[in-house]
């Protein structure tokens, strides 16, 4: 049975029958009607930015494409078609570069250094010599070790004539100077142990050379040096023998061996091979040589059915794809850019009249379409950008597109503006994607979005953890995946490569699913703050009783808090019934009635003695019952609450009327003329509730209050109380706003009613005990009936009540 009224009278019905305060009535219809061509305009104004500013970002990241299309091949991948080159090209040949950079390196003689402790020791060593020499005793024995330097050794080899003979020769300064200049030179020009000529020989041949590095700096090179011209100390000593002794001419044959024996002991080969100086020197021999290319023309034959892809392959394949892409952009004219953006433009603005239709309270909402309009621009910026880096840093790969962050408006704005409108910003977000990239993967990108879209909405729909953020993030990463694993096997690119590519997709997208997560689970904090939305991870902090506003409401009106508890409670069963926002409705009404703290004494709930509205005027009453909407507003704004908890406090009155004082000012009208009253005075501002959580708190929160009313809170005469509510809410036009339909208000009445028909069941009334009766009081005596019959005026109708 239809319980709401019909509206079927004719206008001229309705005015003859119209009570007093029609006028005031008809004026606020008049205003409503104002402010519906005001929001339509609004709506015409916001599908508008919308189609201009996702349109002009979308056709900006669909031109500015930097990067070929992607290769739908790998390594190990065998080819079921021809595939033919369409242009002119030119490719590096990597095999016979290397080849040619190995030779060259090869080339390189390896690099010597000359190790300059030689030099130091061997001019120690003739220092030692000339002392050693003046004492002709012999070596100093100490313990059982004699002295063990160089200088002490050598001469012990020689016996007492020989000393003598080889101290009187280098005795003169001079001689020992010219000694030590004949030494120096020779390892200055560098000498060589003969075990490493022999290997360089057996290495590089008889022409085998080597690189002398002559500064330890690295920056003076030798020019080559043929190894078999490298010097030994054998071949050193007789030369410097043979200079040293041409000064004594007479002495010569007595002093040849003594000399020989010296500067053999002195002589050491100081050439040691310079790992670090061969390797760069090789290094340089490699870069200089040109990358070797080759010219492909056009209608050449690149890959042949059957055959297994190598690397060289792959490389032939990304430099025809970058040749196709440029002779593409090369053609590219002012006109094809605006026939890009006009498509854009065109799918963007079909696309927000969808949304007009389909979720009218977003696009309304300046905050949600603030969201709306710089989530889906993020993500079309995202995309673009993931994939010009993923080619700059590694190259084209059918991978790319597991790596696209599709899913992040979705995930960004699902805890924002709701599942409907995420979903179709995903949906749009992906179609763009598509045209982001090359015609052949359009279609596969959208898919692949569409799906990752769904899975990360379903996932992080009502999350109230972070930790639901990241497991959204793998999910849409999971289902991405998956996808791509089919549009591979499709493709033929797993073929004899399934574990690589197994590893790359799932690498690919799992990563890319948890960037995203991420990034929403930083980037949500932020677009609260600036659109003043409010999540369900904000919303749980908020049912935190020891908020201080809710401490106030205990400590300083305590009727009001347990009238807030209560009143969560209701509200919270019948959103979840109609698919609201439960835990949004729950912390509205905690919230809802916070501005009775200025007055708490004003209103009947916190009444304990007297009642302060019998010392005042009906109008006076009226303003301090209709200011404590002003009042909340006023808290709300101190505490920080978010912006749909501040709707809440302003609209789940709308503009109903303060029926009591109403009525008792017309009926204290001089001489009973009640013209002079005015029924806007006695009206909240405004303005009507819009949300559906709100809609269902203005309704609850009337009933609760006259169910509280009722002597016996039956079933039945609940649910009469609830309809007769409801129905005047409708007929005085407090849900003309509401995005409740007529079904949803069906079910958030039967809610209302099963949840106060539970919250007031009667108790049954036990008899007392003699003790009981004897020692209760005279004014406890009444029988139980006559206390039943005695009950509280509606809410609307007692000295305080709010509506």
């Amino acid at each position: 049975m239809r319980w709401w009224p019909t509206f079927g009278r004719s206008a001229k019905a309705t005015r003859r029958k119209a009570p007093h305060g029609t006028l005031a009535r008809e004026r606020a219809q008049r205003r409503d009607a104002g402010a519906a061509r005001r929001r339509r305009g609004h709506m015409s104004w916001a599908v508008l930015l919308l189609m201009l500013a996702l349109g002009t970002v979308a056709s900006v990241t669909v031109m500015y494409r930097r990067t070929p299309m992607a290769l739908h091949y790998v390594v190990g991948q065998v080819t079921d078609r021809y595939v033919y080159s369409t242009v002119s090209f030119q490719y590096v040949d990597v095999a016979q570069t290397a080849k040619r950079r190995e030779q060259a390196a090869q080339r390189v003689p390896p690099v010597y250094r000359r190790n300059p402790l030689v030099v130091e020791s061997a001019v120690q060593v003739l220092n030692e010599l000339r002392q050693v020499l003046g004492d002709v005793s012999p070596p100093v024995v100490v313990g059982d070790e004699p002295d063990t330097s160089r200088a002490q050794s050598l001469v012990a080899q020689l016996d007492v004539a020989g000393r003598e003979l080889l101290a009187e020769a280098l005795e003169a300064e001079a001689a020992q100077k010219v000694l030590r200049e004949l030494i120096e030179t020779a390892l200055h020009a560098g000498i060589a142990n003969r075990e490493d000529i022999e290997e360089l020989v057996a290495d590089g041949g008889e022409e085998a050379r080597i690189t002398l590095m002559l500064d330890e700096g690295g920056n003076v090179w030798s020019p080559p040096v043929v190894a078999r011209d490298l010097r030994t100390p054998e071949d050193v000593v007789p030369t410097v023998c043979d200079r040293f002794l041409a000064s004594y001419p007479k002495q010569a044959d007595s002093l040849r061996p003594l000399l020989a024996k010296v500067v053999a002991a002195v002589l050491q080969a100081n050439l040691t091979y310079h790992t670090t100086g061969t390797r760069e020197a090789r290094q340089q021999a490699k870069d200089a040589v040109e990358e070797v290319t080759r010219t492909v023309p056009p209608n050449e034959v690149l890959l042949r059915p059957g055959q297994v892809l190598v690397r060289d392959d792959l490389v032939k394949l990304t430099s025809h794809h970058r040749a196709v892409y440029e002779d593409r952009q090369s053609r590219r004219h002012l006109l094809d850019q605006l026939v890009t953006m006009l498509l854009c433009m065109v799918l963007v603005g079909g696309a927000a009249a969808c949304l007009t239709i389909s979720v009218p309270a977003v696009v309304r909402d300046r905050g949600m379409l603030g969201a709306l309009i710089l989530g889906l621009s993020l993500q079309m910026v995202l995309t673009r950008t993931t994939a010009n880096l993923y080619f700059l840093w590694l190259g084209s790969s059918p991978f790319v597109y597991s790596a696209l962050p599709l899913a992040f408006s979705a995930m960004l704005l699902t805890p924002l503006i709701g599942a409907p409108a995420a979903v179709w910003s995903g949906v749009l977000g992906a179609v763009v994607a598509g045209l982001q990239s090359d015609e052949t993967a359009a279609f596969r990108i959208f898919l692949v979005g569409t799906a990752a879209t769904l899975v990360a909405t379903y996932m992080i729909q009502g999350a109230r953890r972070r930790a639901q953020i990241y497991r959204a993030g793998l999910a849409a990463g999971g289902a991405t995946f998956l996808l791509e694993l089919l549009f591979a096997f499709r493709a033929g690119l797993v073929g004899a490569a399934v574990p690589q590519v197994l590893l790359s997709l799932s690498v690919h997208a799992l990563l890319s699913g948890m960037a995203v997560a991420i990034s929403v689970s930083a980037l949500l904090p932020l677009f609260e703050f600036i659109f003043g939305l409010v999540t369900d991870v904000t919303l749980l902090e908020l049912t935190d009783l020891n908020h201080p506003a809710l401490r106030r409401l205990q400590l300083e009106a305590p009727g009001t808090y347990h009238h807030s508890i209560t009143m969560a409670t209701v509200v919270e069963q019948a959103a979840e019934a109609i698919g609201a926002n439960p835990l949004l409705a729950r912390v509205c009404a905690y919230f809802h009635d916070i501005g009775k703290l200025s007055k708490p004494h004003y209103f009947t709930e916190n009444n304990r003695e007297g009642n302060p509205h019998d010392e005042l005027t009906p109008r006076m009453s009226s303003l301090v019952i209709l200011n404590h909407v002003k009042e909340g507003m006023d808290l709300a704004r101190l505490y920080k609450l978010k912006r749909p908890i501040r709707e809440a406090i302003e609209q789940h009155h709308g503009t109903t009327l303060v029926s009591f004082f109403y009525q008792k000012a017309q009926k204290a009208g001089n001489g009973g003329d009640s013209s002079s009253v005015q029924e806007g005075d006695y009206r909240y501002p405004g303005p009507r509730p819009i949300r559906r959580e709100i809609a269902i708190l203005s309704i609850a929160d009337c009933c609760e209050a006259a169910a509280r009313s009722l002597a016996r809170p039956t079933p039945e005469r609940i649910g009469a109380l609830v309809d007769q509510l409801v129905v005047n809410r409708v007929r005085d036009h407090q849900l003309d706003n509401a995005e409740l339909t007529f079904a949803e208000l069906t079910i958030v009445r039967r809610c209302i009613v099963r949840t106060l028909t539970a919250m007031m069941h009667t108790r049954i009334s036990y008899p007392p005990s003699d003790e009981e009766k004897d020692e209760r009081p005279a004014h406890q005596s009444v029988p139980p009936s006559t206390a039943e019959k005695t009950k509280r005026p509606a809410e609307d109708a007692q000295p305080g009540g709010d509506s």
